[in-house]
């Protein structure tokens, strides 16, 4: 193999891993909310969760919630 093969080879590589290390960034619209200390979960069914926005403030401090979405 010549230098020029290798140069080439190398140039593509770069280029392959310059795609990688920026990945696309994707925008994050919906997101759900369920009031509690327990009951909530990463994974399973949406059934009691109800669509909030994000940055909507707490009205009561002392409480737990658990947020969330779908990407």
């Amino acid at each position: 193999m010549g230098i020029l093969f290798e140069l080439e080879r190398m140039e593509r590589l770069a280029a392959d891993l310059d795609g990688l290390r920026r990945p696309k960034r994707v925008l994050v619209t919906e997101f759900y909310r369920k009031e509690g200390k327990d009951g909530g979960s990463a994974a399973g069914p949406l059934e009691g969760w109800e669509k909030c926005d994000i940055r909507e403030p707490w009205r009561v401090l002392e409480s737990h919630r658990w947020y969330r979405t779908v990407v």
